[in-house]
């Protein structure tokens, strides 16, 4: 069997031109995996609802949200109340007409009627709704001391009646000796148009 040479020269024509390309199965791809991407977003809506957690309950937050809360209600409150001072018609279009409409209602015993030509108040137990039930209790106990007849005559004869205001007219009672012995304050209603007693102090 003959050997045979093979010799490779540097006249060979056998250059290769380009290097072959090899996929490398340890590189990885550059764009991440869906549950990747859902981790991510769900550490990031974890963090932005405990920053929101934190703002909602630290204690600036909560008093502001007291504090509107308390507004808005008042503004109700309020707004109920000139309702139902705007549907107060009780009383006269001037101060002596009030006070003359009070005094019918008295010698008539109707106290009920004589208590609406007071202002009303709050109800205590029911801030909602204004009363005169105050002004009814007093004048009930008038009555029960026998006193209603002499109160209306005694209102009949005052002998000074003052405008402090416009809005705002005063009666005065005095004894014999000068001293004060009846006032009557009465205010027009801006709300109902109507003159309503104010005070009444003995």
């Amino acid at each position: 069997m003959s050997n045979q040479n093979f010799n490779l020269n540097s006249d060979s024509n056998f250059i290769p031109t380009e290097e072959p390309e090899f996929e490398n199965p340890k590189k990885k791809s550059k764009l991440p995996s869906k549950r990747r991407l859902f981790v991510v977003f769900g550490i990031i809506a974890l963090i932005v609802i405990a920053v929101l957690l934190i703002q909602y309950f630290e204690p600036e937050a909560v008093e502001r949200r007291e504090g509107r809360k308390n507004t808005e209600e008042f503004v109700e409150l309020y707004e109920g109340w000139q309702k139902q001072l705007s549907e107060d018609t009780y009383g006269g279009k001037t101060p002596q007409e009030t006070l003359n409409m009070f005094i019918e209602a008295l010698r008539n015993e109707d106290l009920e009627l004589a208590s609406k030509y007071f202002a009303p108040e709050m109800d205590e137990e029911n801030p909602e709704k204004m009363t005169w039930q105050g002004h009814l209790e007093y004048l009930q106990g008038i009555k029960e001391k026998g006193f209603i007849g002499r109160m209306a005559d005694d209102l009949e004869d005052y002998d000074k009646k003052n405008m402090l205001s416009e809005g705002r007219c005063v009666f005065n009672y005095h004894n014999d000796d000068g001293t004060l012995s009846i006032q009557i304050a009465i205010h027009h209603s801006e709300y109902s148009d109507v003159w309503k007693i104010e005070n009444f102090y003995e």
